[in-house]
């Protein structure tokens, strides 16, 4: 009984960190997306902002046209790639992964003291942790 103790404990510590690596994957990957919507977000205005100062300034048309290119592309990215809405995604995948990492650590930390051990309860925690974590993994696809 002990010997199956420990395997159902060593794979929720297993999945658990698993968990624990992918949730900080998603919260790491919704930072640099907000990061770049961000600055893409201010290449855009800024850039569009100088294209009409250099039109009033009476500048070279080439600089009010490229600046205006870099505008357009910049406001074109966001829209079309829309970081901001990935960020997004990535942050209720990580908090996703936290919850289920909460609940394999609670099954294994708690539910497995009990005595005596209930070997179906135990492999309805890893089941039920597993169709969770299937889940979780369904809310944010690698691109």
């Amino acid at each position: 009984m002990t010997d199956f103790r420990s395997a159902i404990t060593e794979e929720l510590n297993a999945i658990e960190y698993d968990l624990l690596c992918t949730e900080k994957a998603h919260f790491i990957a919704a930072e640099e997306l907000k990061k770049v919507h961000l600055w893409v977000g201010l290449l855009a205005t800024a850039s569009a902002g100088a294209s009409t100062a250099t039109i009033l300034a009476a500048a070279p048309a080439w600089i009010s046209g490229a600046l205006a290119l870099v505008a357009t592309l910049s406001s074109g990215s966001l829209t079309f790639l829309k970081p901001e809405e990935k960020a997004t995604q990535h942050l209720a995948a990580g908090r996703t992964f936290g919850a289920v990492r909460t609940l394999a650590h609670q099954y294994r930390q708690i539910d497995l003291m009990r005595e005596p051990l209930d070997l179906d309860a135990c492999r309805g925690y890893v089941a039920e942790i597993s169709q969770a974590k299937k889940y979780a993994n369904g809310i944010c696809q690698p691109e």
